[in-house]
């Protein structure tokens, strides 16, 4: 688990060991790459009305792809813990049972919360006058650091974030929509997405 409180070069390296799936078996990435195949699918249709919206769909594609993508390591060995085999196709009543055989619920939602914190705080930034400017002269220094995958997200993001029109509405639609999907799964009322 990553601390809130490491570097950033730490949170660099931390975040590139778990992409390359280094200490843990072959089977967890196979599974990992499943659940994210999953999730890729599912979110799209929860946040459907944002992906069509001219002045969202770039953070809504942003929010998919760079904001919600973390390892999912605890659900992917609990998925197989449920499946029995590394060949699966994961499906609505597989993820949602092992999402909520696993009941970490109160991490779920730490994550919804600093998804929306992250959001909030790209927000802020696009105020600062001369930020891409600043952004693209210290891409090379952020290479050196050995940071270039934390500078990419902030400029991919100062872009995607640009187009909204309405943020707090875009970053609170999301919030509750998450919140009220794991809500469900909790209380064992949602089946399917």
């Amino acid at each position: 688990m990553i601390s809130p409180s490491a570097s950033p070069v730490d949170l660099q390296k931390e975040i590139g060991r778990l992409r390359r799936n280094e200490g843990s078996p072959e089977e967890h990435a196979v599974l990992k790459n499943h659940v994210k195949i999953f999730q890729n699918r599912r979110l799209p249709i929860t946040h459907h009305n944002l992906l069509q919206k001219k002045d969202t769909q770039a953070a809504d594609r942003f929010f998919l792809d760079g904001l919600h993508s973390p390892a999912f390591e605890f659900l992917t060995i609990q998925i197989n813990r449920l499946a029995n085999s590394y060949q699966v196709n994961i499906e609505d009543n597989l993820y949602i049972e092992a999402f909520r055989t696993m009941g970490n619920f109160d991490q779920r939602k730490l994550q919804i919360k600093l998804v929306r914190q992250v959001g909030d705080s790209m927000v802020k930034l696009m105020h600062f006058p001369f930020l891409r400017t600043l952004l693209k002269m210290t891409r090379g220094a952020a290479q050196s650091a050995k940071l270039e995958d934390f500078h990419g997200f902030l400029e991919k993001g100062l872009d995607a974030f640009s187009s909204l029109q309405n943020p707090k509405v875009f970053f609170s639609t999301i919030e509750t929509r998450e919140l009220q999907l794991l809500s469900e799964i909790a209380n064992g009322k949602l089946q399917r997405f």
